[in-house]
């Protein structure tokens, strides 16, 4: 992530129900996840991005790049 953010401003979220994060709502799915951290980068002020993602995160950012493809510029 470091070296990442020399060139580029990075944001690494912690996805719903992993980590430190928890929601009331029940919905765990990967369309629930996109909508999370796409409704967060928005409250950020990120319109346009791109997203690296591994794992699980990977679904996440397909589904990010399918339903928001006017923020998601590229998918790595």
């Amino acid at each position: 992530i470091r070296q990442l953010a020399r060139d580029f401003n990075v944001y690494v979220p912690d996805l719903v129900f992993f980590g430190e994060s928890y929601s009331s709502k029940s919905d765990r799915t990967v369309g629930f996840q996109a909508k999370c951290v796409c409704d967060g980068l928005k409250k950020l002020r990120v319109y346009k991005f791109s997203v690296y993602a591994i794992s699980y995160g990977g679904f996440v950012g397909y589904r990010m790049a399918e339903v928001y493809d006017d923020m998601v510029e590229k998918l790595v």
